[in-house]
């Protein structure tokens, strides 16, 4: 594990390709303010190039699905989407409706791994909360597989095999442990490091993608907070 005290380019910079000739890292796109904010450090104040991965579940409003495909526009970035048969995604809610959530999480980073196993890559980026992952709060901002392996809340999917859903349904939703041990892709947690509300960041994301209008204004309204603060 690499503690959050450690400077972050520092700690980025051993996952670089310097020869710019391969992706960086994998990074779950899902179109939010947030996600946005740390793809934009990526690529603009790390100079990183990251291969953008997103697990459709039809549960993108509007909005999401046109940053999405903006996001690959604005910062040039290739994009691997993978969507579930619409049929099996409500088998899932109705015959699991208390662990639907769970199963979309396992999901959402079995394809990250997976992706990151494909490609050869060492880094994974989400701005997914961690206790979607794991049993407990960890104070890393980054994370190998091998010490994630004991705390991940994995569903095991065999159990839910019945009349509606079988083993080649649930495949998407399996956690693919025994394949992706050997390649031991290391998770970052940006949310814990990034300053995502830095004014010029705000300011360019709010004019180049769609938000809810209430989160539009929340972070106008943390614009003119830090520049009144700024003043004094």
């Amino acid at each position: 594990m690499i503690n959050k005290n450690n400077d972050l380019n520092d700690i980025i910079s051993k996952y670089r390709n310097s020869d710019r000739d391969n992706y960086d890292c994998v990074f779950h796109l899902d179109g939010t303010f947030e996600n946005i904010a740390i793809l934009h450090h990526l690529k603009f104040i790390h100079n990183m190039n990251p291969l953008g991965i997103t697990f459709n579940h039809f549960s993108y409003d509007y909005n999401s699905k046109s940053n999405i495909r903006k996001c690959l526009e604005v910062y040039d970035i290739d994009h691997i989407m993978f969507t579930p048969r619409l049929s099996i995604i409500k088998r899932l809610k109705t015959s699991f409706p208390g662990e639907f959530n769970s199963l979309v999480d396992q999901a959402v980073y079995s394809f990250l791994f997976m992706t990151a196993k494909r490609y050869n890559l060492q880094l994974c980026v989400t701005s997914m909360n961690t206790k979607s992952l794991l049993n407990c709060e960890t104070n890393d901002d980054i994370i190998t597989l091998e010490n994630m392996i004991t705390k991940l809340k994995i569903v095991d999917v065999d159990k839910l095999v019945n009349k509606y859903l079988t083993k080649f349904d649930l495949l998407p939703y399996r956690f693919p442990t025994k394949e992706i041990i050997n390649s031991d892709p290391h998770l970052l947690l940006p949310l814990k490091c990034f300053n995502l509300n830095e004014p010029q960041t705000i300011e360019f994301i709010n004019q180049k993608f769609s938000f809810d209008r209430k989160i539009v204004v929340i972070y106008r309204k943390k614009i003119w907070i830090k520049t009144l603060i700024d003043s004094y």
